[in-house]
């Protein structure tokens, strides 16, 4: 696992904007899948009419 010093000098190389924006969203995307089992699931409470 990389440091925090080696992911700021990784993100500190990046060339532009959209880069940064990329690895961003990345990163977003990984936190969520990690913490999916963690979210209780909400059930609706409405009842169905049949």
């Amino acid at each position: 696992m990389p440091t925090l010093a080696e992911v700021r000098a990784f993100i500190s190389e990046l060339p532009d904007v959209v880069s940064v924006a990329a690895l961003q969203e990345a990163a977003t995307n990984r936190l969520i899948q990690l913490d999916a089992a963690k979210r209780p699931v909400i059930r609706s409470c409405v009842k169905s009419s049949l």
